[in-house]
């Protein structure tokens, strides 16, 4: 259970934020959905072992591992497995010129200003998740066969979303779900619950498979 303490300042922000404040979305961002983000992995049984990385900045490298060319940023924040010998190992027999083994991201996260056309960052969203695949196959060795489906966390404005994504002979994103919402404190112990459901994925499912030989 997180404190309420924090979730209450983090509801009390928002709503404030609702009600004609003229805030900027990074100031939504910064100010509710991140601290929300950080109250659910620091609450989570796995806050040793996943963490948390703002990418607001991050871009596509190399460029060749995306069919098409993003406008700006497209993620804000990723959930990432911290990586153990074991993944260190794997990586540096795939990628011998890099020393540093990046943390294999298990969820991501965009926030979505609530004016903007809920539609408009679907092609994006493709785009990145496309090109994270193609280099997580080049990783894995494996760029056929089966593949555990993984989130996507979509935040507009007090609502929170979640996207299922397939892969099997190509990558499929499925409707977004409601998760909950900063209108209340009720809902938004619904958010830190499925935060706290999907990282326990990240450590049973995601983890394993990417530990597992290639198919």
């Amino acid at each position: 259970m997180p404190p309420m303490a924090q979730l209450l300042d983090i509801v009390a922000t928002a709503r404030k934020y609702d009600h004609g404040s003229g805030v900027s979305e990074d100031e939504w961002n910064s100010e509710v959905q991140n601290p929300l983000l950080k109250l659910a992995r620091n609450t989570s049984t796995h806050r040793q072992t996943l963490d948390m990385h703002n990418v607001k900045t991050a871009r596509i490298e190399p460029a060749s591992l995306a069919r098409s060319t993003l406008p700006g940023r497209v993620v804000d924040y990723v959930i990432a497995l911290n990586p153990d010998l074991a993944l260190k190992y794997i990586y540096q027999i795939v990628e011998p010129h890099h020393p540093c083994p990046p943390q294999s991201n298990c969820h991501q996260y965009r926030d979505q200003w609530p004016h903007e056309v809920v539609d408009g960052w679907k092609p994006q969203i493709a785009i990145w998740t496309g090109a994270w695949l193609r280099r997580l196959a080049h990783i894995k060795g494996n760029s056929n066969g089966q593949w555990p489906a993984f989130p996507l966390l979509i935040a507009q404005g007090h609502d929170w979303h979640l996207l299922i994504v397939s892969k099997n002979d190509q990558m499929t994103i499925w409707e977004q779900v409601d998760i909950g919402s900063t209108r209340s404190c009720f809902d938004a112990l619904k958010v830190v619950a499925i935060l706290h459901w999907l990282m326990d994925w990240a450590e049973r499912v995601w983890r394993p498979w990417l530990l597992s030989s290639p198919d």
